[in-house]
């Protein structure tokens, strides 16, 4: 036997640490304790005890398993007595409830029957109340409509007085706006009159001097191509001329 040395003051620093409790810490340490220096079981201690927990755990497997037949048995007994009980309850309970529910099917006839007179009573008695509301509805709107038809025509010829001195108004005003911008155009148009005269007498002016010196240009390549022309028609009838005195001296 021997005995394990254990720090209880570190043990309880420790749970304390974690979470626990001061009272619960020392409850745990104490219990450690307490098992710590009980006496340390040996091999053969541990064999022995393993052996006795075997036969303990057969002899309960044993007993238990006849119980277990025991108890099936009284179970299927019981279980035949409650259904033999159940159908003999179910075949009363049937019997009840087809009573009550005959009863139950007069009563709800009647209340019905009762329900529909009262129903019928009060939806005349609304029928009646509905029908004097809309007449009475009928005639305020009737009235509304009348006294606000006033109202409109007399917003209407409002507006349209309002509306024709607005266009009148607004016929001056164009009228004015036109005859500022009639004469703004005309003005325009005679400066723009000006300027086009100008501008075509310049362009006119440019154009007979691009003419006239065009004209001159034209006639001096037409006098240089006649001088080509002139001289290659001298070389062409020299050239004719002496082909044809070869072919007389061929044919002499």
């Amino acid at each position: 036997m021997m005995t394990l040395a254990f720090d209880t003051h570190a043990a309880v620093k420790a749970l304390k640490e974690v979470g626990f409790e001061e009272a619960q810490a020392e409850a745990v340490v104490t219990t450690v304790g307490d098992a710590m220096t009980g006496n340390v079981a040996t091999k053969a201690d541990v064999t022995a005890l393993r052996a006795a927990t075997e036969h303990d755990i057969a002899e309960f497997r044993t007993a238990t398993e006849q119980e277990i037949v025991g108890l099936r048995v009284e179970m299927k007994h019981d279980i035949a007595g409650l259904h033999a009980e159940m159908k003999h309850e179910i075949t009363d309970l049937r019997a009840e409830m087809k009573h009550e529910i005959a009863d139950l099917r007069a009563e709800m006839k009647q209340e019905i029957a009762d329900l529909r007179t009262a129903t019928e009573h009060e939806i005349a008695g609304l029928r009646a109340e509905m029908k004097q509301e809309i007449a009475d509805l009928r005639t305020a709107t009737e009235h509304e409509i009348a006294g606000l038809r006033v109202e409109m025509k007399h917003d209407i010829a409002d507006l349209r007085t309002a509306t024709e001195q607005e266009i009148a108004g607004l016929r001056v005003e164009m009228k004015h706006d036109i005859a500022d911008l009639r004469t703004a155009t005309e003005q325009e148009t005679a400066g723009l009159r000006v300027e086009m005269k100008h501008e075509i007498t310049e362009l006119r002016t440019e154009m007979k001097h691009d003419i006239a010196d065009l004209r001159a240009a034209t006639a001096e390549q037409f006098s240089i191509l006649y001088r080509h022309l002139w001289i290659m028609a001298i070389g062409i009838v020299g050239f004719t001329a002496g082909l044809t005195v070869a072919l007389v001296q061929l044919i002499q």
